[in-house]
């Protein structure tokens, strides 16, 4: 089977090293004398395995979504050949840590609270072109998001085609960042993603999730997430103590941003249709002048909050999107709890689940 190394030449492309992987693929630096690209190869383990033909299709899935997609914050393909040893795609190189590491590692909050909002309406605008050309995300996150000045969105793997949607299966995604079970995966359940990314960016935390959860199999987090987003013991913007809050948000109005958060994360009826005016509600809420002054603190890094326990680590430590993969039941006993927001209601209701 073919090793990958810096200086082996493939086609026209010369690689330099690895930029990332996971559990389906790994993503080289390479370059053909005259730009740079990213390359995004199948894992060796998967060439030959039972499941091949499923992560051929991811990259397939992939290919045609870039292949559909013109737009400054999306990378654009620059070729492929799924019939290769091992399969790949060519597409513009990002640079960058994506925003999962610069989140566990804390270091998002050395990004300007301003500059990280501009990057949440580049991410925003470029779901838009997504859907715009008929093309479902599924699996927006932290993970996917990458680049201070340019931010991109990427990893079009698991993307669905608008009109395949009555085919597609539900549970494809990142339980992390999916909502409750009952939701197709359409626009609506890109936008719950996208809020659940832009908190995220924002507090440097999860805002249902904590660090034990991560565990849990898939069905059980998005079980968690109804009961949590119903009884409000997730992590509202008002009720997060100081210690904890990052030092750019003192002034901003956490009571704004719960209704918000709330609305973005809310049941699908009243859920936001557009992120561009989501994003828009998040800047009023925090580019405000009584937040000015802690905007313009120099000394604002030295507010870093101080978390209790600590956030979700990057995404090579808890990851449940491939579509392969087997997820871990460590808590039997959750499987007993109803499994859609309906089910909850009904509970609440006094009406049975």
């Amino acid at each position: 089977m073919m090793q990958l190394e810096p200086g082996l030449t493939i086609r026209q492309y010369t690689l330099e090293g690895r930029l990332g992987s996971g559990a389906s693929g790994e993503v080289w630096r390479a370059h053909d004398g005259t730009q740079t690209v990213a390359m995004k190869f199948m894992n060796e383990q998967l060439v030959n395995n039972a499941a091949a033909d499923q992560y051929r299709d991811q990259l397939q899935a992939e290919i045609t979504a870039l292949g559909r997609l013109r737009h400054p914050h999306i990378p654009a393909l620059l070729g492929h050949d799924l019939a290769f040893a091992r399969p790949y795609l060519v597409m513009q190189v990002v640079e960058g840590q994506p925003y999962d590491r610069l989140i566990a590692g804390g270091e998002i909050f050395t990004v300007e609270l301003e500059r990280r909002l501009v990057a949440l309406a580049d991410i925003a605008s470029a779901v838009a072109a997504c859907h715009a050309a008929g093309i479902i995300h599924r699996d927006i996150k932290p993970a996917h998001i990458s680049g201070i000045d340019e931010a991109y969105l990427l990893d079009f793997s698991v993307a669905l085609e608008r009109t395949r949607l009555g085919a597609a299966r539900a549970q494809v995604g990142t339980a992390l960042y999916m909502p409750p079970l009952g939701e197709p995966p359409d626009e609506l359940r890109d936008h719950y993603s996208f809020a659940l990314a832009a908190y995220e960016i924002l507090f440097g935390r999860h805002a249902i999730f904590n660090l034990e959860d991560t565990g849990s199999s898939g069905d059980d987090l998005r079980a968690l997430a109804a009961e949590r987003l119903w009884e409000r013991t997730w992590r509202l913007p008002s009720r997060i103590a100081r210690p904890e809050l990052p030092g750019d948000l003192y002034g901003a109005d956490l009571d704004l941003l719960d209704g918000i958060f709330e609305r973005a994360l809310g049941p699908r009826a009243g859920r936001y249709a557009d992120l561009n005016r989501f994003v828009s509600d998040l800047r009023g809420a925090i580019l405000m002048p009584s937040n000015q002054p802690y905007l313009d603190n120099p000394l604002r890094l030295a507010f870093r909050p101080t978390f209790s326990a600590p956030p979700i680590p990057a995404e090579e430590s808890y990851t449940l999107n491939e579509v392969a993969r087997s997820v871990r039941d460590t808590d039997h006993a959750r499987r007993t709890r109803p499994r859609s927001w309906r089910a909850w209601l009904r509970l609440a209701l006094g009406r049975g689940g």
